[in-house]
């Protein structure tokens, strides 16, 4: 209840502060959005703006996504609602059966997934597994990345380069770290001080 009555209660300051902006026509662009669970309730709909922070109606509370779904919703967010399939650690699974070699990827539940054309077929079986007990060899696909910025903390801590890669994720070096590269980026300059340029 104590939930419900803290999402009507930023939900109605987020529909003052609408209405008086109503002569901007301004409409945010969200990389995403979800439905936001609450206990013998409806719910509502929760859009993640590029700024990374939690949108109600149009209207930005000021909270990151991952924060406002622990506060005020029964159900955590998904990274990738209204996206493709998430595939990571794709490598070329060379053995006596496919001397040419098969595509195996990691999906985002853990298990090897392989290929035809680009439509995953997931193995249930665990990527690790899989590999181990399919693959007398395996090479790794490497992934295209675009968009590099730089980020650094502080003049004291290392300073490390963001990609997106082609499958959207944010990417450090060659580790594709499981997050959309505008929400990584995001949460890096949100929550640690980091100014990515």
């Amino acid at each position: 209840m104590k939930k419900l009555l803290l999402s009507l209660a930023i939900l109605g300051v987020m529909t003052f502060a609408a209405c008086s902006d109503d002569e901007k026509d301004y409409t945010p662009r969200y990389t995403m959005c979800q439905h936001c669970d609450i206990p013998e309730e409806e719910g509502y709909e929760v859009c993640t703006g590029e700024n990374g922070n939690a949108y109600v109606g149009n209207a930005d509370t000021g909270i990151p996504l991952v924060q406002y779904f622990s506060l005020f919703c029964d159900n955590i967010p998904s990274e990738n609602p209204n996206q493709q399939p998430v595939y990571t650690d794709c490598v070329m699974c060379i053995s006596d059966a496919t001397p040419e070699g098969k595509k195996i990827c990691k999906g985002a539940n853990g298990n090897a997934f392989t290929f035809v054309g680009n439509t995953g077929t997931d193995t249930g079986v665990v990527y690790a597994t899989y590999l181990t007990d399919n693959c007398t060899t395996t090479t790794p696909i490497p992934v295209t990345t675009t968009d590099c910025v730089t980020c650094s903390e502080t003049d004291l801590t290392p300073e490390i380069e963001v990609c997106k890669g082609s499958n959207n994720n944010a990417y450090v070096g060659t580790q594709d770290m499981g997050i959309s590269y505008t929400l990584y980026i995001n949460t890096l300059e949100q929550t640690t001080g980091t100014n990515c340029e």
